[in-house]
């Protein structure tokens, strides 16, 4: 953390960060890259991929797959070594069970019928799968939070540790590998629970499984159709000449509606694998860096059409998601209140119950805090207790829509954060600090229960500090910082967003 003062002292982190570089996740339109020299074998065998020599060495899920729900969280998963340094190991238990059919699971991007169809010694990526260059940029990432947080991570131990994952590898992985950066050795196992139902995951943009905020989102996305229509439009074209075999992107008009699948949907697919094939450094207009004049403009021009196809996207997902729940905040409630409600109750475990009601003057809103702090942890693990008692780091390893829809349900997406796609392992942290003075340093009673009052959150989106609205005020900030929010001020600000009931409110 830069610009410490002596006189704050951080007490907890919320680490919430996107997974790192993957691999395209649909295979079948690596076939189409209009570069030769990709040549390589992908998942069943089909040519045309350049996903060799990307992953040095598949995961072993063994501890996901292969066993009941209830025998997942049992066994150790022991995720591979890498450049001879051991990674953290992984324990896995699975908080709710797998059948939810809305979104994949790990096993179905690792299960040995997917490895069987791939030479393991190729070092070929699987769909979707975290790439040697991403578990480096992860491990690179954990040790700028290693010298970050220096004077306080050290104090960090496994009974002091959170760690929550969606079901996918990508995220596992990605996870593992920022541990092992900021803890090294000393940090050589790590139990991580996995939350399949979509609250790492959200599914605002789809509104599956929640009527209530598809209601509330679709004159918004549909807005936001409008409005980039002449930009939709002028995009089609640069793709087909790129994809010259997809001509189907052209015939089915791209912005018929966002709903509809086919439609902006797919374009957004494409966008998607550009994405991913320019983060493993794949020139998609020819060979070699000599490639002729035409081939360099070529591809040039997929660059452009990725950012052309961010821009895009980031208006009629991330923006519409915005707009809308700021004109309605139940919006923000529906589809990021759970994740807002488990960061919350990270810092609401650190003071006793009456302190958060008073903090909060919202005894059902209270109570709904104490709730999710009660579902951080699952009563069969024996050292529930031990971690919510002096719980010092959560980390959640999520998703790009996971980082700017929660960017913006804290009221920040705005200026560059709101024009720039989350790149791979983008990351927001929450640093809670006390406020201790230097008089009163010698006099602290480590038994004595920490005080709201004397608490603040500073919120950082790829390191720099983000400007919430409802800490601006004053008094609603540290002296001097307005960077520094009120924890109070936080906990009722956000602590709103939070729902009780998520079923019922979305019916």
């Amino acid at each position: 953390m830069s610009e410490v003062k002596p006189d704050l002292r951080i007490r907890q982190l919320v680490i919430v960060h996107r997974h790192g570089e993957r691999s395209n996740y649909l295979a079948a339109l690596d076939e189409h890259l209009p570069n030769t020299s990709m040549a390589g074998t992908v998942v069943g065998g089909k040519k045309g991929a350049g996903w060799s020599n990307r992953c040095s060495q598949l995961v072993e899920m063994d501890g996901l797959c292969g066993g009941t729900v209830q025998q997942f969280w049992k066994k150790t998963v022991l995720l591979a070594k890498r450049n001879r340094q051991p990674l953290t190991r992984l324990q896995v238990q699975v908080l709710d069970n797998l059948n939810n059919k809305s979104q994949l699971d790990a096993c179905d991007l690792m299960s040995g019928e997917a490895r069987s169809q791939i030479d393991s010694t190729s070092s070929a990526c699987l769909p979707g799968q975290l790439t040697d260059s991403g578990k480096a940029g992860m491990l690179a990432q954990g040790r700028v939070f290693e010298k970050e947080y220096a004077s306080f991570l050290p104090s960090v131990t496994p009974s002091h540790m959170l760690v929550h994952s969606t079901q996918y590898a990508r995220t596992l992985e990605s996870v593992q590998h920022l541990l092992t950066g900021m803890f090294g050795p000393r940090m050589p196992e790590a139990r991580v629970f996995i939350r399949p139902k979509l609250r790492l995951f959200p599914d605002w943009s789809d509104g599956i499984g929640c009527h209530a905020l598809r209601q509330l989102l679709d004159p918004f996305q549909q807005l936001a159709v409008s409005n980039n229509t002449a930009k939709m439009d002028a995009i089609v074209p640069v793709m087909s000449a790129l994809f010259p075999n997809l001509n189907h992107i052209q015939n089915n008009h791209p912005h018929a509606t966002i709903l509809d699948k086919g439609t902006f949907a797919q374009l957004n697919t494409y966008f998607d694998a550009l994405v991913a094939w320019d983060a493993a450094g794949f020139n998609l207009g020819g060979k070699t860096a000599n490639d002729s004049q035409t081939q360099q403009q070529n591809h040039l021009k997929s660059y452009e059409a990725m950012m052309q196809l961010s821009t895009v996207a980031n208006q009629l997902l991330f923006h519409s998601f915005r707009d809308a729940g700021e004109k309605d905040p139940r919006v923000f409630r529906l589809g990021m209140g759970r994740v807002l409600g488990d960061i919350c109750a990270v810092m609401s475990s650190r003071f006793d119950s009456t302190q958060v009601e008073r903090t909060v003057n919202d005894s059902a809103v209270a109570a709904t805090l104490q709730t999710y702090v009660k579902d951080l942890v699952p009563d069969s693990v024996a050292a529930s207790e031990t971690i919510l008692k002096d719980l010092k780091l959560a980390v959640f390893s999520g998703h790009d829509t996971t980082i700017a829809p929660l960017i913006a349900s804290l009221g920040a997406y705005r200026g560059y954060v709101a024009e720039i796609w989350p790149p791979f392992g983008s990351h927001v942290v929450f640093e809670v600090v006390e406020h201790v003075p230097s008089s009163l340093t010698s006099k602290l009673d480590s038994s004595q229960q920490p005080s709201i009052d004397n608490h603040y959150v500073r919120v950082r989106y790829n390191s720099d500090p983000l400007k919430l609205a409802f800490c601006q005020g004053r008094g609603s900030h540290f002296s001097g910082d307005p960077s520094l929010c009120r924890m109070d001020v936080f906990l009722r600000a956000v602590g709103k967003l939070v729902p009780g009931d998520y079923d019922a409110e979305c019916k």
